[in-house]
């Protein structure tokens, strides 16, 4: 097995809190998001950083691009969406500020952390976000650090056919006790799945909100990601503690759960379908990253026959 040295790229001054790909942003690039509080565009055909946004005040928190969109929050307690310019006829990738949203619109309602003396929001964020497109319309929804969704929907009194419509606040429904952690949105089967650290994930049908199957983590650790399996309908939640656990979502179960991260926190889980070339076959990857090491893991299963041992598979590369 030939293991390639990997590159680093260093040109954040802090700690990179959030690393996302977008592939039909230019090409293809990854964006990042530091405590230096920038966010970085990198083109991976060479490897550089031609391009760094700023505005943001604070530590950057989450990234997400879709619809044409990059959104972005932070420790400043705004959320930013950025667009392409229009007509750009420079070389290198480049965002605009098209709208900033503050504590002045997601705690209307809130008059106290409105008021903090810590700055107008204090401590109260943005923590994660997704974007959901249904019925024509493209909805935000973001989690925040009081437990609540929050869903933005574009203002219905501009000229529907602008490049990039304002957003206004729709609705904001508390979901979790504690801060929202992480968002994954499942379009095909109309589920958002969150969790937080009341160290619960919920599955909400994504039109009404209403929760349809939850889990608590009995570790006492919340939930640090999560992925989906089309195939069996399942969720891949990982923790704090290491711990990968798959949970059905018909049956409401934990099918199973395994300590993959050794003790350390899965930072990201990512579920793959590849096809088998006989057809009889197929094999789920499972991608799992912790702070020391990544992990690609093969499964194989019959497409009629479900294994009773999800998870008791070969780590093929480690590094």
């Amino acid at each position: 097995m030939i293991v390639q040295t990997p590159t680093v790229l260093d040109a954040h001054q802090g700690e990179v809190r959030v690393l996302i790909h977008a592939p039909d942003l230019y090409g293809g690039v990854v964006l990042s998001g530091a405590s230096d509080r920038t966010i970085k565009i990198w083109t991976m055909h060479d490897k550089k950083c031609p391009t760094t946004l700023h505005g943001h005040g604070g530590s950057v928190l989450a990234l997400y691009y879709g619809e044409g969109m990059l959104l972005s929050s932070a420790t400043d307690s705004f959320f930013f969406i950025w667009t392409p310019p229009s007509a750009d006829i420079l070389r290198y990738p480049r965002l605009i500020p098209q709208q900033k949203i503050g504590p002045e619109l997601f705690l209307r309602d809130d008059p106290v952390r409105r008021s903090s003396k810590s700055g107008g929001g204090g401590d109260y964020w943005i923590t994660s976000i997704t974007v959901r497109e249904g019925d024509g319309q493209i909805t935000i929804i973001c989690g925040d650090s009081g437990g609540f969704l929050q869903m933005y929907v574009p203002e219905s009194s501009q000229d529907s056919t602008s490049d990039c419509p304002l957003f206004i606040l729709a609705k904001k429904i508390p979901i979790h006790s504690l801060s929202v952690l992480t968002l994954l949105d499942v379009p095909s089967d109309s589920i958002l799945i969150s969790s937080g650290y009341d160290n619960e994930f919920k599955a909400l049908d994504s039109l009404s909100f209403q929760s349809q199957f939850g889990q608590k983590n009995l570790d006492g650790v919340p939930f640090s990601s999560l992925a989906w399996d089309n195939q069996y309908k399942e969720i891949y939640a990982g923790d704090n503690k290491g711990y990968v656990g798959v949970y059905n979502f018909h049956t409401e179960s934990c099918v199973e759960r395994k300590d993959l991260g050794k003790g350390e926190r899965i930072k990201m889980i990512y579920v793959q379908k590849l096809g088998d070339k006989n057809s009889v076959r197929t094999v789920t990857r499972l991608l799992t990253l912790t702070p020391h090491a990544l992990q690609v893991i093969n499964q194989k299963t019959k497409i009629y026959t479900r294994s009773q041992n999800l998870i008791s598979i070969a780590i093929i590369q480690s590094f």
